[in-house]
């Protein structure tokens, strides 16, 4: 049957950053400094960056139903799941640009945080060096999915060719 409210109930939940950092921790080993398999763990000793999670749609599965992986997975590729969440992530990542270009006290924190970490991009007292080889040749190759609508609904399907 469908469900009057389909998503996870904490999808709609603020949490603060120490909050949320404290939940991460609890899921990794102790032993584990970064979360998630991006490159946010270089490019950040590189550049200054802010992070930011915004959550992605959670299904809330009835009694007794276990939705496997590809589930979520297929809903950060459906645009009615997934604009509102980057909506969201460029409205806070503007917010951030203007506290930081209106408050200089904040600005210049922000950068002092951000060479005695990295050195300035180069070292630093907990500088991270790139993790892959320079001579790494990215795999870019792959194609993205297409999104098409058929009498069946919304789908979506990997084309073949280059």
């Amino acid at each position: 049957e469908p469900m009057a409210e389909p998503l996870l109930s904490r999808m709609s939940e603020l949490r603060s950053p120490q909050d949320y950092e404290a939940h991460v921790r609890g899921e990794i080993p102790p032993w584990q400094e970064h979360y998630t398999s991006d490159d946010y763990t270089e490019y950040t000793w590189h550049a200054p960056t802010a992070r930011l999670y915004v959550g992605r749609c959670l299904l809330d599965a009835p009694e007794g139903v276990d939705y496997p992986a590809w589930v979520f997975n297929a809903l950060g590729g459906y645009p009615p799941a997934i604009d509102p969440t980057v909506a969201c992530a460029a409205r806070t990542i503007g917010a951030t640009l203007v506290d930081l270009l209106t408050d200089p006290a904040a600005l210049e924190r922000a950068q002092a945080e951000f060479r005695e970490r990295t050195g300035g991009g180069i070292g630093g007292t907990r500088w991270l060096p790139p993790l892959l080889p320079p001579e790494f040749e990215p795999p870019i190759s792959y194609r993205w999915p297409e999104y098409v609508t058929t009498a069946r609904g919304e789908e979506w399907w990997i084309p073949l060719g280059a």
